[in-house]
């Protein structure tokens, strides 16, 4: 599991039910703040009767180390920290020269910078320079467009969606006024409806004393 946020991890319960005993690693960090109910009522009003209700929640397990065996392969989780949100993870694949970037790299979409202000989202371009330090011949981004791509030049891209972001987000007033910017920048990005969210969160955070 790459994030605490709980919709990394509600299909768990779905997965248990056909799969008992079924785990969901996840590293010490994200499996201790991953219980947080406050979500469960925000998740079941927007897909009522699709998610597990709160009750139902098969949490995330602490990994014992920072390695996943699979099938002879080793894969390594790392610790990023600041990303979409301040705990988050990656795992990079050797035998590949892999990394699934979570949701510290995006392909096409509208990032989610609304827990970043300014420094936070300084730092999150700073540890995507960790990942493209890796020299992965492939980066998977779990938020992308259909069809994904999963060439490293998605790293280059979310590192200057975040600066322009920045840069539009301190000289706007309105959160209509960051959208209509950053979609004439990036016009075939999906999801606005982060946007928005993130427009909004960052007019909050400068009106804020």
């Amino acid at each position: 599991m790459r994030a605490r946020e709980s919709d990394h991890w509600l299909g768990l319960a779905r997965l248990a039910q056909r799969f008992p005993g079924v785990r969901g690693p996840a590293t010490a960090e994200v499996a201790a703040e991953a219980d947080d109910p406050r979500f469960a009522a925000y998740w079941e009003a927007s897909f009522p009767g699709e998610v597990p209700s709160l009750a139902e929640w098969v949490l995330p397990q602490p990994l014992s180390g920072d390695t996943i065996d699979l099938e002879g392969n080793q894969l390594q989780v790392l610790s990023i920290g600041q990303a979409d949100t301040a705990i988050s993870t990656a795992l990079y694949v050797p035998s590949l020269a892999a990394v699934v970037a979570g949701d510290l790299a995006y392909d096409g979409v509208h990032m989610m910078t609304a827990e970043t202000g300014p420094a936070e989202r300084e730092q999150w371009i700073a540890n995507l320079d960790v990942i493209a330090g890796l020299n992965p011949a492939l980066v998977v981004a779990v938020t992308r467009q259909s069809p994904a791509t999963t060439t490293p030049k998605i790293i280059a891209e979310s590192q200057q969606y975040l600066r322009d972001f920045s840069r539009i987000a301190a000289e706007e007033t309105t959160s209509a006024g960051i959208v209509a910017r950053m979609v004439e920048l990036y016009p075939a990005w999906e999801n606005r409806r982060t946007l928005w969210h993130s427009a909004k969160a960052a007019i909050d955070r400068k009106a804020a004393p």
